[in-house]
């Protein structure tokens, strides 16, 4: 029941949030039967979160949802990306090319798949 509540978005804050932090919880809320989650507390914390660099140590937010047996970790709305956060930005973003220049004449962008397990050997530039 819970688990449903979450994934609906019904999930409602007793407590002030920081900005973002609901709308990451629940980007979009959907009908449902079930009672919404409540938000009882929330403090900033660092906390391990996986990249795709491994584990590392970022800002965010300890969520205290009724509920659940232990808070939930929420990364910190303010914390910058480099990759492309919306649909569109994935919509829009290059493909098929392997690397391309910026207007500067000296910044690369290289095409790399994989994830915090893929082992990079190194890379050649000719």
């Amino acid at each position: 029941m819970k688990k449903e509540a979450f994934l609906a978005g019904a999930v409602e804050a007793d407590v002030a949030l920081p900005d973002g932090v609901l709308q990451l919880l629940a980007p979009e809320r959907r009908r449902t039967s079930q009672s919404p989650l409540r938000i009882t507390a929330a403090a900033q914390v660092a906390a391990s979160f996986r990249t795709d660099r491994g584990m590392r140590e970022c800002p965010g937010f300890e969520v205290t949802i009724t509920g659940l047996h232990q808070p939930c970790l929420v990364l910190d709305p303010r914390q910058s990306f480099w990759w492309p956060r919306t649909a569109q930005q994935w919509a829009d973003a290059p493909t098929g090319q392997f690397a391309r220049i910026e207007a500067d004449g000296r910044t690369m962008h290289v095409v790399a798949h994989g994830g915090h397990w893929t082992e990079f050997i190194g890379v050649e530039f000719v």
